[in-house]
């Protein structure tokens, strides 16, 4: 299939204020509960040596299963604060799966789908296409023309609830949309899902400046 046509509009979803713009996006910093088991398991782990990040899977993997985000561990600091990591990679194969079972979905592409990740990559923009005649793909021709900014708004509301994240979108031509999680918007919740777990003390952005 081919998912190239002209983009006519964009339309971006999700914002953060100001004073957390400069955060590195998919990137939460967490630091458990003195005597909790996490805490235990992290202190013994990080003095090993050598530091094997393969050993804090069953940490991460309990981090993940409450926050309902794909989770890493990239780096352990002074204090055992656990650098955590969105999985971007999971994170864009498991939207696409969502959205493929959306009402009056027609056609969904993971775009770059075979390429190998080099270092960490953005999640993976997602070219999603409504059956024609649909009232998703009319709210999308009625975008275009720029006449209905309301059913639009709904409409992606809808998509947000189905994916279970924040999109980013750009809006096609022939009935089409194409979607990526708003990675900043997304580490945001990830770090409010974090900090209500009852094992975890402290959370923080990574405020280090790096690139993908």
């Amino acid at each position: 299939m081919n998912f190239l046509p002209a983009i006519i509009a964009v339309t971006v979803l999700g914002a953060f204020p100001e004073s957390e713009a400069n955060f590195v996006p998919g990137e939460v910093m967490v630091k458990f509960v003195s005597g909790s088991d996490a805490e235990k398991a992290v202190r013994e782990m990080s003095l090993r040596s050598p530091l094997r990040l393969d050993d804090f899977v069953q940490v991460v993997r309990h981090l993940e299963a409450s926050a309902r985000i794909p989770l890493t561990v990239s780096q352990v600091t002074s204090g055992n604060w656990l650098i955590l990591k969105i999985d971007s990679e999971t994170l864009s194969r498991e939207l696409a799966e969502r959205l493929r079972g959306y009402q009056n979905v027609a056609e969904v592409e993971l775009l770059g789908e075979d390429k190998k990740p080099v270092g960490y990559m953005p999640p993976k923009k997602i070219a999603l296409k409504f059956v024609p005649g649909s009232q998703e793909a009319n709210t999308i021709s009625e975008k275009l023309a720029n006449r209905d900014e309301a059913d639009f708004g709904t409409l992606m509301s809808k998509l947000q609830q189905r994916a279970e994240s924040p999109l980013k979108a750009e809006v096609m031509a022939q009935n089409g949309l194409l979607l990526q999680v708003d990675l900043a918007s997304l580490t945001l919740t990830l770090q409010d899902r974090l900090r209500s777990l009852p094992s975890v003390e402290s959370t923080q952005l990574n405020y280090v400046m790096t690139t993908f």
